[in-house]
């Protein structure tokens, strides 16, 4: 890649894919750096967290995490 970006040219530009691919990815990350994900309050309620948990008898688990009750 360091190559590729050190031997562009304007000319030659279909031959540096690579360089082409960086430089769309650079323009998107500059047009989106302020904008704010915006989350819809419909999918909020049907939002459940997920990951690796530890059940009371210290079983690991994956999936989706069960609430924490409190008795």
């Amino acid at each position: 890649m360091l190559h590729e970006l050190s031997t562009y040219s304007y000319e030659n530009k279909r031959k540096f894919d690579m360089v082409a691919a960086l430089g769309m990815a650079m323009l998107a990350n500059e047009e989106l750096m302020f904008v704010q994900p915006k989350m819809d309050n419909s999918n909020k309620e049907k939002f459940r967290p997920f990951g690796y948990w530890t059940d009371e008898r210290g079983i690991k688990h994956k999936g989706i995490i069960p609430q924490q009750r409190d008795f």
